[in-house]
Formats: C-alpha cells, structure tokens, sequence
C-alpha cells in the first residue's frame, strides 16, 4: 500500500515540477535587468553618463521597435564612458535611458553639444504611449531644427513623478561624439548665455586679429601678413564649424556644403600656416632642410584643400580622417623646426615656439578626443580655443617682432651701404688725385713739349691720348659697374700715354672676354698702373694679359704683366688696392677674394667673384 501511495504522491506533484523547471529555465535564459531611472535635478544640466547603454548597429538597419524590442535590449551595454565617444566610425549607435522629473512644470531640453553630427534621431515616450520622434543634424537643413540653435536641442515634457524612456540614433561620417546633457529652459538660458560670451570673446579676437593683420599688410607689405591673415581665416572657420555656428549663420540651407567645411578649413587654415612658419622663421636662410620639408609638407594641405571642394572621389569619412591626422603632423612638425631656429639665436622664433606650446597642446587633446583615445570634457573640447587664441597673440607679437628685426637689419645694410659709398668716393678722390695730379699732368706736358720739338705727330698723339683716357676716367668712376669692354677701352688708353711719356711699348691683351659682363670701374685700371709703377724698371717694353675664366662656383679674373716686383699681400695700405677692394664689395659683398703673388715670367693678380650659392670668405 505505501509504494502506490508514493507513486501517486509523484505523479500528482509531476505537472507541479514540469511547470517550475521551465520557469526557473526561462528566467535563466533571458534574464531581465531593468534600465535605472535617472532623477533629474532642476538647478543644473543632467549628464546621463554611464547611466546610459550603448548598442552598435553596423548596418543601420534597425527600427525604434527593434531596437527598443526584447531582443535588442539583451544586446545594449552599460556605457564606459561619461560622454561617450567612438571616434571616427561609420558604425550607427543608439543610446537608451529613463528619466524621471520631479515636479512641475514639465518642460525640459535635452541637448546634443556636437554640432558636427550627420545625423540625430530622438525618440522619447512615457509609459506604453506612442514613441515621439524628432530629427536633425548637419545633413539636414538648419530651419528643419526643432529649435534652432547651434547645437541640438528637443523639447521633452515629463509629467512629475512619471518616467520617460529616451533612444538616440546617431550616425556620422566622422568623430562620432554624443554628448548628452538635460536641463530645464532657464538652465540652459544661462549656460549658453556664458558660453556665447565666451565665444564672442573668442571670435572678436580672431576678427581683430584679421583686420589688423590686413591693415599692416597693405601698409607693410610683408608677405609674412598675408599669410598669416589667410591662416587665421581658415582656423577660424574650422572653430566656427566645430561650434555649429557657420552652419547656423553662413550657409543655413547649404547642409552637403556644410558637411565638408571641415575638411576645407583644415587644409587651407594649415596650408597657409605652413607659408607663414617659414615666413616667420625665415627657414629658407635658418634651416634649408627644413624649408624644402616645409614645402613637402603643403602638399596633402592642398590636396585635401581640392579634394574637399569635389564631390568625390574621396567621401567625407576619409577627408575627416586625413584632415585629423594632418593637424598633428603640422603642429608635431612645426614645434621643433620653431626650437631650432631659436636655439639658432633667430629673435621671432621664441614667440612661435611658446605660441605652439601653447596651441599644440589643445590642438593634440582635441585630435585625441576626436579619434576616441581620451574622453571628452571641457578641457578637450575648449582647450583648442584657449590655446589657439594665446598662440594667435603670440603670433603676432613675433611677427611683429620680425619686422622689427627685419627693419634693423635693412637701417644696419643702409648704415653699411653708406659707409661703403663714403670708403668708395673717398678712395675715388684718391684715386682721381694720384691719376690726375699735377705731376701727371706736368709730366704728361712735359713729354708733349719734347715730342712738339722732335715729333709733332707723335706729341698730337699723346695729347690725343691723354683726352681719350680724362675722358674714360671722367664717364665711368661715379658709376658702380660699367661694361668690360669700357674697362679695357680705359686700360688700353692708360697704357697709350704711359708708353708715348716713357718712351716704351705697353699692351694689352685680353682673352676670352665677353661683352654683356659687369665690373666696377677702374678695378683693372689701377691694377695695371701698379703694374706699370713697380714692375717695369730698366724695361723698354711691357706686355699685360686680362683673361676670364669659368668654373662650377665662381668667376675667375686674371691679370698678368711680365714685370717684376716684390710680392706685396692683396690686403696691403696702398691706395690702388684699397680702392680695388672697397669696389669689389659694393659690387659683390663677401663674395670676391683677391689674391697677388710673382708666377714665372712676371706678376700676377688674381680676383674671384663667387656664385650666390656658394659663398666663401675673402
């Protein structure tokens, strides 16, 4: 009797099990964790944070349904992050959390402080109600904004007490940053009230900026200024995208334009930045290498510049991208090329090397947060802004402070070149004095009342000559260079009356002259009347060869005369050769060397003009 007693006990109690084994198995498998309610405080903006849940929708296909469905909510995560930040990515999110209002009246905003996303569905609902759906973003017409306002802003009306669930749907081709904030209309009043007065600050300083940089660029006429001014325009139109306000007040029904404003700004803001560093920093004469780098560099600037204005073949997610990663190239290339030129001694480059300092910082935070290695806060968001308005300052104190070295530099040339024209006309007084003095000319007389007695043709001749050579003398030496040939018309007409007063043969031949070249005047002239002073005693004949030659880097001038004479160094006192140097430097400043020294057969004076590439000292 007991065990049928026991087999019925089971057999009632079996339907009892089966139903609470596959209870305990259905909650086993799909557990329900319900989403926290959010309390919302009145006197400040609510962050949801990490109270929200995430769910990443590759193909972007999902619906509200869907998502909000019992399958979908398996598949949300709890967010990591305060403000959450997925860094560049074509991948569609949703957001979801609940909130609760806690009295009357139950008018409240939630806002989206991103202006550069694509595009931003809301959708909102209370209890088992219909889901309220609104829509924006910078693909969509500014007027379509359900409040119009740089950022995104939605009304959202919670009763006291009740709870309201809120899904976001972003997708963008860019930085996909969402941060979400709830605040009651006169908070919101508030904190955007400070914030304008902020970015007023900001934008009047960029505007001052620019007009002064104009102005002194007109009056100045440094390229420096343009450049500069042209970097500020495209820097400020890359905050002003970034701050939503371009789109809110430049091109409000241009949204296709407005999606690829970014991109733009950079390449043209950094391209021009490019031009102004080297400007500034004078990297053609501090740094060469540098300055070729610096060109390399503009390249992609310009590239993303052109790529930017066409409608492909690159979209928006790859220019964002490229434009990203060539904001810290610039600032991580013109840091150091900034601290080489300082440490150089070059004066402007220690205002742009603390004005990079200063922006570098901000720039880096910002490209960091926008490819979602750091979260995102005020200091990542505002620290570009903040850094870009001390490095402008900055900027153009250093720029003004190369025009102030610039300015010296041209009053201690213009000192220099007077001084060289005083040496110049001092020793062409000299010269015209030793040339044209008494003696000479007694003796040239002299000679000519001989020559009356013994050769009146041959006295014609000298009087001749010596017309012909005052008058050469008198048409070149207040000039800084004549022609070749008129050198060697003078030398030979020189030559003609010393050999007619001395009684000897003097020529000269020259080789391989060409007729287009410059010289200053009288150089030869009086290298050959030292010739003819010191090389020919006891001699009844001379012979003086002027001959050029060319080579790789210079110039070569060579006058040889068959006399004999002690070597005397090229930087010896005499007049003749202190006047062939002070000449030879107004011509070619630190680009000439002479040199003087016998060679077999006779004396010979040596002068080198260098290339401009390839200086080399006297």
């Amino acid at each position: 009797m007991r065990v049928p007693s026991l087999m019925r006990s089971i057999h009632s109690a079996f339907p009892v099990v089966i139903v609470l084994y596959f209870a305990a198995s259905s909650v086993s498998a799909q557990p329900v964790v319900e989403l926290p309610v959010i309390e919302l405080e009145e006197t400040k903006s609510n962050i949801p944070g990490r109270r929200m849940e995430v769910l990443a929708d590759p193909a972007g296909k999902l619906t509200i349904d869907q998502a909000a469905g019992t399958d979908s909510a398996l598949n949300f995560k709890p967010l990591e992050r305060e403000v959450p930040n997925f860094g560049f990515t074509t991948t569609v999110y949703w957001l979801r959390f609940r909130v609760r209002g806690p009295s009357n009246p139950p008018q409240w905003l939630l806002q989206i402080k991103y202006p550069p996303l694509d595009d931003v569905q809301v959708f909102t609902r209370l209890g088992d109600t219909s889901w309220r759906f609104s829509r924006t973003g910078d693909m969509h017409p500014f007027a379509e904004r359900e409040i119009k306002h740089r950022t995104f802003l939605f009304h959202m009306d919670i009763p006291p007490g009740e709870v309201m669930e809120v899904y976001i749907r972003c997708s963008t081709q860019g930085s996909m940053i969402v941060p979400v904030e709830i605040l009651r209309p006169r908070v919101f009043q508030a904190v955007d009230h400070e914030q304008q007065i902020g970015l007023g600050l900001y934008y009047g300083i960029l505007l001052v900026l620019t007009i002064n940089t104009l102005i002194l660029f007109f009056i100045v006429r440094e390229r420096a200024y343009l450049y500069y001014m042209l970097y500020i325009t495209g820097y400020g139109l890359f905050q002003m995208n970034l701050n939503g306000f371009s789109f809110e007040y430049l091109w409000p029904a241009l949204p296709s334009w407005n999606n690829r404003v970014l991109p733009f700004s950079i390449g043209w803001g950094f391209f021009w930045g490019i031009l102004f560093a080297k400007e500034i920093l004078d990297t053609r004469k501090n740094v060469p290498a540098a300055n070729w780098y610096l060109r390399f560099l503009s390249v992609p600037y310009v590239a993303l510049i052109v790529f930017s204005l066409l409608p492909g073949p690159f979209n928006y997610y790859i220019l964002i991208n490229v434009g990203a990663g060539l904001i810290i190239v610039f600032g991580l290339s013109a840091f150091p090329i900034g601290i080489r030129v300082w440490l150089k001694g070059y004066r402007p480059a220690r205002y742009f090397v603390i004005a990079w300092a200063a922006f570098i910082s901000g720039m880096v935070l910002y490209a960091l947060k926008a490819f979602g290695i750091i979260p995102s806060n005020d200091i990542t968001e505002n620290g570009m802004q903040l850094g870009s308005a001390i490095e402008m300052s900055l900027l153009s104190l250093g720029l003004a402070d190369r025009i102030n070295l610039i300015n010296e530099e041209r009053e201690n040339s213009r000192r220099k070149e007077h001084a060289a024209l005083l040496s110049v006309a001092r020793y062409q007084i000299e010269l015209l004095k030793k040339t044209i003095q008494p003696h000479f000319i007694l003796n040239t007389l002299n000679a000519t009342a001989f020559w009356l007695r013994e050769d009146p043709d041959q006295a014609a001749e000298l009087l001749h000559s010596l017309a012909d050579e005052l008058r050469h003398i008198l048409n070149v030496v207040e000039k800084k260079t004549i022609s070749i040939l008129d050198e060697i018309d003078l030398c030979r007409a020189h030559l003609a009356v010393m050999s007619l007063r001395q009684g000897r043969s003097y020529t000269l031949r020259s080789r391989n002259i060409r007729g287009d070249e410059q010289i200053p005047p009288m150089i030869f002239h009086t290298l050959i009347e030292n010739g003819l002073t010191h090389g020919f005693a006891g001699r009844t004949r001379g012979q003086f060869v002027l001959a050029r030659q060319t080579g790789a880097d210079r110039t070569r001038y060579i006058i040889f005369n068959n006399g004999s004479r002690e070597a005397v160094s090229s930087e010896g006192s005499g007049t003749g050769m202190r006047y062939v140097q002070t000449r030879l430097e107004e011509a070619w400043p630190a680009r000439w060397k002479i040199r003087t020294g016998s060679v077999r057969g006779g004396w010979r004076v040596v002068i080198d003009i260098f290339n401009e590439a390839k200086k080399e000292p006297k």
